[in-house]
């Protein structure tokens, strides 16, 4: 069977988005992958090799940082992405006579598109869902004009899809054509690892307590009020280092706080990391941070890999977070004030090993059985 997986206009390929496509092409299905993404998410982020059962296609998207600030410019260029998006679909429904189309990334600016196609060729069309509907991101601009179309179309395409795929829970009235399916952590790269050597190598000493972020430096992954906590956090750990990874539009902030504040020595900015190198951080890592406004995605990843290193986590209740962190046995839930911060970090030796990467057992358990039950699904076309 052939599967066209349309991706979300203009977005980062991430490993677990590639590893729920390489278990297509594990299964024996020919798959199709197209999209107008920027590029993929981490410095060896790509694991899913182009062959004779994978083919990727992609569209310019036209993106250009100075202009993209400006309304008129954007509208425009979303609106051209789309048209490029539909014909291009609709090249490859026909060239390859596609059997079952699958949305990624955002749904509902990936979903129409395939919904069209898989219309006229009378085709199942599956919508993988990877936030909520409603997520906290749509907060900001609720009782807008904006907001009531983009919930009218996610109702629509819910609707007219064949079936849905979601991470974590199911919609009452789409309960009879939803599968579960979670993100899946790789345990063979994160894992408890020998440490002998490791922090040597980031200039670190046994004896600091380390505190790590991982992922966008920006706002609102609440990267600014983490480093504005941090001289707080010293005054309770004089031995605490905070290491931050990736990239951002905050990192120039973050060096002139840190060069004004004299934390040179205490605060670092790591720059983007290999896996390999990630699974080196959480392990010599004392707790995984992330002070998260908003999340894209119910379970961020970066909470996931943490445990799964048996590394504990202070975060925010954001998302589907709190199905995951459990406060006193994996980690802690804060609010973001200073106070409740400085009050999770200082209990964090208290938490016990064995309590901290149940829920990664778990996870990885339902997407295998989800990813099980999806293929049968398709093979036996049980989709309306």
């Amino acid at each position: 069977m052939k599967i066209l997986f349309v991706m979300h206009p203009n977005t980062a390929l991430t490993y677990d988005t590639q590893i729920f496509m390489s278990d297509f092409v594990k299964n024996g299905f020919k798959v199709y992958f197209l999209s107008s993404f920027i590029g993929h998410q981490g410095p060896d982020r790509k694991i899913l090799p182009e062959n004779e059962n994978f083919l990727v296609y992609t569209i310019p998207n036209f993106y250009m940082e100075a202009f993209d600030r400006f309304i008129v410019y954007k509208v425009a260029r979303n609106f051209l992405v789309q048209a490029l998006l539909l014909l291009k679909t609709a090249y490859l429904s026909f060239r390859y006579n596609i059997d079952v189309f699958i949305t990624l990334g955002g749904f509902v600016e990936s979903g129409f598109v395939p919904l069209i196609c898989s219309r006229m060729l009378n085709k199942p069309f599956i919508v993988r869902v990877v936030s909520d509907p409603s997520r906290d991101v749509y907060i900001r601009i609720k009782n807008t004009l904006i907001y009531r179309i983009y919930r009218k179309s996610e109702k629509k395409i819910l609707k007219e899809a064949s079936g849905i795929i979601t991470l974590d829970g199911v919609e009452e009235q789409y309960k009879n054509k939803t599968l579960v399916i979670p993100h899946k952590v790789d345990t063979q790269i994160f894992r408890r690892i020998n440490i002998n050597g490791k922090y040597e190598l980031y200039n670190l000493d046994k004896s600091d307590f380390i505190l790590l972020y991982v992922g966008r430096i920006t706002e609102e992954k609440g990267v600014k009020i983490l480093v504005e906590s941090f001289p707080a956090i010293l005054e309770k750990v004089p031995n605490g280092k905070l290491l931050l990874v990736g990239k951002g539009n905050l990192e120039n902030y973050v060096k002139r706080f840190v060069k004004t504040s004299g934390l040179e020595n205490q605060i670092r900015l790591l720059g983007e990391k290999t896996r390999n190198e990630l699974s080196e951080l959480y392990n010599i890592a004392d707790v995984t941070i992330l002070l998260s406004l908003v999340e894209g995605t119910p379970n961020p990843n970066v909470i996931l890999e943490s445990l799964a290193c048996d590394t504990p986590v202070i975060t925010t209740r954001v998302g589907k977070i709190p199905g995951i962190v459990e406060n006193g046995k994996n980690g802690f839930i804060v609010d973001l004030e200073i106070n409740n911060i400085l009050n999770a970090v200082q209990k964090i030796p208290d938490l016990k090993e064995e309590n901290l990467n149940k829920a990664i057992d778990e996870k990885n358990k339902r997407y295998d059985e989800g990813i099980k039950n999806l293929m049968e699904m398709i093979r036996k076309s049980n989709l309306q």
